[in-house]
């Protein structure tokens, strides 16, 4: 059985950012994948002053077991003070998208499950619902 999934995401000043921290999460195995949306306009209280900030969200996909990790090295890397970052736990998946996501940030220990997992048949273009 797979890893519970959860969704973490951050916002940043600018699309450079956001794409810096979802590449840094993939590529070091902590997130399957990371989406970059935006712009965003924020609004928001800090230290006293009402603000308004263009922003952009990165979100990405990650097992529960890495969940703390990722959240620690977005931290560790992000240039705010006090950088959004928060955990959603996904209640319901596909199967076969689970099974990559641990895959993914657990190269080679699902691997027999992915190839075992019983896939039904695609429906063709002729096919009606």
């Amino acid at each position: 059985m797979t890893e519970k999934l959860v969704q973490i995401v951050t916002t940043i000043g600018t699309r450079d950012e956001a794409m810096a921290i979802g590449e840094k999460a993939v590529d070091s195995k902590l997130a399957a994948c990371a989406q970059i949306s935006g712009p965003i306009t924020s609004i928001y209280e800090w230290k006293g002053e009402s603000c308004r900030e263009e922003e952009w969200v990165c979100t990405m996909k990650t097992v529960e077991s890495l969940s703390d990790d990722l959240m620690n090295f977005i931290r560790e890397i992000h240039p705010y003070e006090t950088p959004e970052i928060i955990a959603v736990p996904v209640l319901q998946a596909s199967s076969g998208y689970s099974l990559w996501v641990a895959e993914s940030t657990h190269p080679g220990k699902h691997k027999k499950e992915v190839q075992t997992k019983s896939v039904p048949p695609k429906i063709g273009s002729g096919d009606r619902i």
